[in-house]
């Protein structure tokens, strides 16, 4: 099972712009390539099992965490804009996104972001302070 589906994709991206990533046809009757969109899903979703196994062996929380959506929509834009083999379609904006979406699965595999509640460790002893009384009160009295 694959992190993001086409359809799922066209919705979270909408139809306009998942056109102008893997759009077909005449103009006015585009529809969206299918056969395009897949590679790309594939190689994000291959990507973050990658960088992910070591910390989820028995496979990602289900239902998918909507952080992972989101790496998944930025590496599959990505992935699409540098396969077009027209470099300027790689835009400033597309790249640092790519970029922070690596980051962001580094930090997730690394522990530092958690996914579900689940994974957050048991709640630590509470510690007890001890010390002399509070001088506050003593303080003022005779100022009134």
């Amino acid at each position: 099972m694959t992190i993001l589906t086409v359809a799922a994709f066209v919705a979270r991206i909408g139809e306009a712009e998942a056109l102008n990533l893997a759009g077909q046809g005449p103009r006015g009757e585009e529809t969206v390539d299918a056969t395009k969109l897949t590679p790309a899903l594939d190689y994000a979703h291959s990507l973050m099992i990658g960088k992910l196994r070591a910390r989820f062996p028995e496979g990602l929380p289900e239902p998918t965490p909507e952080i992972l959506i989101g790496i998944a929509i930025d590496l599959s834009i990505y992935r699409l804009r540098y396969k077009t083999g027209d470099q300027s379609g790689v835009q400033d904006e597309t790249y640092r996104r790519y970029q922070a979406a690596l980051k962001l699965l580094d930090q997730i595999a690394a522990g530092e972001i958690l996914l579900t509640e689940e994974e957050r460790p048991g709640s630590p002893e509470p510690v007890l302070v001890a010390g002399e009384p509070p001088r506050a009160n003593k303080i003022l009295d005779g100022w009134r």
